[in-house]
């Protein structure tokens, strides 16, 4: 962007269903950067023999072993048990 007057701005950053906010100084006259950083986990579920079957209450994570879970954002709180059926 360019033309924006010089001050504080608070941006919204989108990623994956992943959203942050960030205040940032925009200065004029020079290029002004705000990197950010998505921060992701990620799982390997696997069981012996494969084909499990296993869900969660709370959190739509559902699938057969062995699974890759990719892109997890951070999260707070306490990890609840899975759900294995047999």
């Amino acid at each position: 962007m360019t033309g924006l007057p010089a001050g504080g701005y608070q941006l919204t950053i989108s990623f994956h269903n992943q959203q942050m906010r960030k205040s940032v100084q925009v200065d004029a006259g020079t290029t002004n950067e705000a990197p950010q950083e998505f921060v992701f986990g990620a799982a390997r579920i696997e069981s012996t023999p494969s084909g499990l079957m296993f869900g969660r209450t709370k959190v739509i994570i559902s699938g057969q072993t062995p699974l890759e879970l990719a892109e997890i954002p951070p999260q707070k709180g306490t990890v609840q048990p899975l759900i294995i059926r047999l």
